[in-house]
């Protein structure tokens, strides 16, 4: 595996969605590169500090501006869920990488 291969598939092992043999390989690779064996230890490192973060919560207002703003064809069906709700959007930790 190349620098480049592991460094593709970083996003995905943070995600728990390699398969046995991606990660295997993933792992071998980052035995033998100190370089990406580094920035992967950040990339850890910055992952849990961020599941640490607090979700924002967004205000019952503000959803409602937002519906205002939107064209009618883009306007949800459903109004904005209201604070403390369990269908309320939550924010990405990383996105992919």
């Amino acid at each position: 595996m190349t620098c480049q291969e592991c460094r593709d598939q970083w996003s995905a092992l943070l995600d728990a969605e390699l398969s046995l043999m991606e990660i295997k390989a993933s792992w071998a690779h980052l035995q033998s590169c100190p370089e990406c064996c580094r920035y992967c230890c950040e990339l850890v490192c910055l992952d849990a500090m961020v599941r640490c973060l607090d979700t924002p919560s967004v205000s019952e207002r503000l959803g409602e501006r937002l519906q205002e703003k939107w064209p009618p064809v883009m306007a949800p069906e459903q109004p904005w869920p209201a604070e403390g709700s369990a269908a309320r959007p939550q924010l990405s930790r990383l996105g992919r990488l």
